[in-house]
């Protein structure tokens, strides 16, 4: 993660690019994130002055999701332009009223990018995952495991609480 937290104190003003990669090793120093595998490329251009730092990252690539539907892992590609801010105060803090800037102290002499890649990269991956459709047309999921679930819920229509027959036969007439 060291590739993450960048030095800016000895930089000269202007603009300054970095190339991160960010892998499997990346995501596991995030225990609680339901992305455990991914491969992209983080293009990084730093624009430093005397009053702020700016980021402009592209992030581009694929990363590995569990598809809500079949249960099977995916790719899923990734590729977006994110911008944070940084301006300079008394104490350091990633909290602001808007939210890409964040306040580092004088003393310090690097930003840590790492947390703010990684919540840039849930943000861009879908609420929900599902494989994608084919050239034809046809959905790509595990068709052993639909072909289950459709037994399961034939089974779950035909065995039904009577208590919910009365809203279910209700919804049905209103549509």
């Amino acid at each position: 993660m060291e590739n993450f937290n960048i030095p800016y104190k000895g930089l000269s003003d202007g603009s300054h690019l970095f190339e991160l990669e960010v892998d499997d090793t990346f995501f596991s120093e995030f225990p609680q994130s339901e992305i455990t595998s991914g491969n992209l490329k983080v293009l990084t251009k730093l624009e430093k002055s005397s009053l702020m730092l700016s980021f402009e990252f592209h992030v581009n690539g694929t990363i590995s999701v569990q598809c809500d539907r079949c249960l099977d892992f995916f790719d899923y590609p990734i590729d977006f332009v994110e911008h944070l801010y940084v301006k300079f105060g008394l104490n350091s803090s990633d909290i602001s009223d808007v939210l890409d800037t964040m306040v580092l102290s004088f003393d310090e002499s690097h930003v840590d990018l790492a947390t703010h890649i990684y919540e840039y990269i849930m943000l861009a991956k879908s609420v929900r995952n599902v494989h994608p459709k084919d050239k034809k047309g046809k959905s790509t999921c595990n068709q052993e495991m639909i072909q289950t679930l459709k037994k399961f819920k034939s089974k779950e229509e035909k065995t039904m609480d009577p208590r919910w027959e009365i809203l279910q036969t209700k919804l049905n007439t209103e549509n």
